[in-house]
This record gives C-alpha cells, structure tokens and sequence, in this order.
C-alpha cells in the first residue's frame, strides 16, 4: 500500500517524511472547513516552512470567498513568502504562473466556484503535451482537491481542465471548465482565483 506524503528538511541535513492521513491534510479537512480554504492554508504552510501539519487556529477567521483572506493568511503563516492573488481575467496564463511557483518552490492554491459556493485545492502539477518537441502551454493543472478521495499511488486526486472534445461537458458547451476527479467523477465549476506563494 503507498500513502502520500510531503517531505522535511530537518536541522541535522537529514530528510524526513510525514503521512498526510496521519494529521489533518486535504484527505482529512479541518473541521468545519466546508471550503477547504483552512485545510489548504494548513498544509501549505506545512510544505513550504516544512513543519508538521497543524490546523488553522479558530481565531484565524476566513472567508472562503475572498481570496485575499486567504492570501493574508499564508503571509502571517509564511512570512518569508511572497503571496499574489492573480484573478480569472489572467485565467488563460494560471497554467505558467503555477510552473513558475512550483519551479521556485513555491506552490498555488486554487479557488473555484460550484453551485454550493468556493471550494479550494492545491496545486500540485500540472500536464503538458509536447508539441514539435517544445512544451505547449499546459494542458491541466493536477490538484489535491480536499473533497475528493485519495488515489493510492498517485500524488493527485483531480484534474481541472476545459471542458474539450476529449472531454465534453454534459450540457454540450465546450467553454465550460471541468474538476475531473480520478475516480470518475466530474464536477462542473468557474474559476475563482488563483493564490501562489514562493520563497
């Protein structure tokens, strides 16, 4: 059996690895986090300052709404960090803005809207396809999404996407924008904003 895991840097140069389902994680939401906003601020701030995972404090409000609530978060918890909101009008580049983080050691967090209001995730990848030998924008960005299941063995458990031939979406408008889970499901949602934090 295989479980996620991120690792630490530990002070004596040694490396160490914590399992996500042991503590709270995006597998396992804080509680009353409906959005999973706290539980993604949490593990971020686990990953980047490599730490255990702790929750959010209660006093620590957020609305799940705002991304800029979340953006002041992740800068108390990560003050060495830089923290930008960048908004759907920039949509069509959120596939190299998170490349950028990630290759940085950075890392993004992802708003989007369903009919039952935000849901937040973490990117942690994204899906290219190469074209003539050169990387084309990229096709898909891999989340762990908090209201998903794991995927034992794969370091995702969604994927979001525009609706495409592919993939249509139900309603036959292929403008749409999908959260295609990896055991099936397929959850039609707008995007909200995007959070990214590097060193």
């Amino acid at each position: 059996m295989t479980e996620l895991v991120y690792r630490l840097q530990l002070p004596n140069g040694r490396t160490r690895h914590r399992r996500l389902l042991r503590e709270p994680s995006p597998l396992v939401p804080h509680e009353g986090d409906l959005s999973g906003a706290k539980t993604c601020v949490a593990l971020a701030t686990a990953i980047l300052a490599q730490a255990r995972v702790r929750p959010v404090p209660k006093s620590d409000t957020l609305e799940a709404n705002d991304p800029d609530q979340v953006a002041a978060l992740l800068s108390r918890c990560l003050p060495a960090h830089e923290v930008q909101v960048h908004g759907p009008q920039l949509l069509p580049d959120w596939g190299n803005i998170c490349a950028g983080a990630l290759r940085s050691n950075g890392l993004a967090l992802l708003q989007l809207f369903e009919r039952s209001g935000a849901r937040w995730s973490l990117v942690v990848g994204l899906e290219w396809r190469e074209v003539n030998g050169t990387p084309s924008p990229p096709l898909a960005m891999l989340l762990m999404d908090v209201h998903c299941s794991p995927v034992w063995g794969v370091g995702h458990n969604a994927r979001f996407a525009p609706a495409g031939p592919l993939h249509p979406h139900p309603s036959g408008d292929n403008r749409l924008w999908q959260l295609r889970t990896l055991d099936g499901g397929l959850i039609s949602v707008s995007p909200g904003a995007l959070v990214t934090v590097r060193r």
